[in-house]
């Protein structure tokens, strides 16, 4: 058997370890992975934000038009031009609450056109109005009513 050698170690080896700059590298990935992942969840909310927005808008339109359009054809016209915050009260859909002053920027409005065959286009939109950015329509519906008399009697 031969001896057992005893080993001293190697001063000029280089050691196994992270360097300051591996670690400061590492470091910068993790903050810019970081970062990515938090700008991925926050456009996720806004898009969200603004699907639930527009789901109420589609909704509050729908309304509108049923309004305009369930009245005599005679009266249609008298909503011409009309421009409104949208009403929301105690009543207005006690099962899906929304927070105070969620609707104070949203505007309801409406038009009518007389079209040269005797029909009247309806146009019914909900625009978010904000003053630092502008209109941003979130719904609007378009809906063609014709006159049609009664059938006489026989």
């Amino acid at each position: 058997m031969p001896p057992a050698r005893t080993t001293t170690p190697d001063r000029s080896a280089p050691r196994r370890a992270f360097t300051l700059v591996e670690a400061m590298v590492a470091l910068s990935l993790t903050a810019i992975a970081g970062a990515a992942l938090l700008l991925a969840a926050a456009s996720s909310l806004d898009t969200t934000s603004h699907a639930l927005e527009q789901t109420i808008a589609l909704g509050m339109a729908e309304q509108l038009m049923d309004e305009v359009v369930g009245a005599p054809f005679a009266e249609i016209d008298e909503y011409d031009g009309f421009r409104s915050v949208p009403r929301v009260d105690d009543e207005w859909h006690s099962s899906f609450p929304v927070p105070e002053g969620y609707f104070d920027r949203w505007r309801q409005e409406i038009d009518v056109y007389d079209q040269s065959d005797g029909t009247l286009t309806v146009e019914v939109r909900i625009v978010d109005v904000d003053p630092d950015r502008g209109e941003r329509p979130l719904a609007k519906l378009r809906r063609v009513v014709a006159y049609v008399p009664d059938m006489p009697e026989p």
